[in-house]
């Protein structure tokens, strides 16, 4: 094989118009995508919000995503689920229908979670890891969608629709997992380094972190509320981000390691303050 292997390869294919067809959709696809996200907090927190609000419509409280997405304007049905859209009467009802076609059921988000403290058994006192496994273990397991990733970034707006994207860690579950992912994403991924904000959102720190407590505002509006669910999904967070920055080589590197001590630092001070990871 010789370096100029690949160019020719691509040079090949670029003669063929269906393949030059299905570049010019993915690019299209993930142009307007970029070109619709909005760098103002108020719009990102509402398109957050509005994904909340449409999916506690139909599944009820304290699940932030939809189980079957549900475009909220236009009420076009996106992905698959149990359940078939067929009416919604706004403060009515809400008419669902069986999909014959649906895959199967989703993983469960509590399993994964509860993997994420197995693998830390090593690298924490002995005393806080049976604490936070047990903790883990006890967390109920509603039939909410779980997105496992969900953040500002993987809401995309389509023909003036706010959509969920990246679904490959979805599953089913507790909210409180959703709110840690978003923690992450806002605050706890650059607590170490602030500038990762501008390279992941194109804001700075402060305002990523402005976007996680106004979220939380919107959503409880009782501040011992906010505390509470804050805490938990914090522990939730520090232990998924210590987790994967081990299996990063974060111990072998100057910045895996501080990442790690922070994780550890935060579930010290966080574990004597909870007693369980729902609520």
């Amino acid at each position: 094989m010789t370096g100029d292997e690949p160019v020719s390869l691509l040079q090949e294919l670029g003669k063929h118009p269906s393949f030059m067809k299905e570049v010019a959709r993915v690019y299209n696809e993930y142009k307007w995508a970029f070109e619709a996200m909005d760098a103002n907090i108020t719009k990102q927190v509402n398109l957050i919000r509005k994904s909340a609000i449409m999916n506690n419509d139909l599944h009820g409280a304290n699940s932030l995503s939809a189980y079957y997405l549900v475009a909220p304007n236009t009420m076009a049905s996106i992905g698959t689920g149990k359940y078939k859209f067929v009416e919604w009467k706004a403060g009515q009802y809400i008419t669902l229908e069986r999909n014959d076609e649906y895959f199967g059921e989703m993983p469960s988000i509590k399993e994964t979670g509860v993997n994420w403290v197995k693998f830390l058994q090593p690298y924490l006192p002995a005393e806080q890891w049976e604490k936070l496994f047990a903790m883990m273990n006890a967390i109920p397991e509603p039939e909410f969608m779980i997105h496992g990733d969900y953040h500002a970034n993987n809401v995309m707006v389509q023909d003036g629709e706010p959509l969920l994207i990246d679904m490959d860690t979805v599953g089913y579950g507790h909210a409180v997992f959703d709110f840690a992912a978003i923690y992450l994403a806002c605050v706890g991924y650059c607590e170490c380094n602030h500038a990762g904000t501008m390279d992941f959102y194109g804001l700075p720190y402060e305002i990523t972190v402005k976007i996680w407590e106004t979220l939380l505002k919107q959503y409880f509006e009782d501040e011992a509320m906010r505390e509470d669910v804050a805490r938990k999904a914090k522990v939730i967070g520090y232990a998924r981000m210590m987790r994967r920055t081990i299996r990063r080589n974060g111990l072998n590197t100057p910045d895996g390691q501080e990442l790690i001590a922070l994780c550890k630092q935060r579930l010290s001070e966080l574990l004597p303050q909870v007693e369980q990871l729902y609520y």
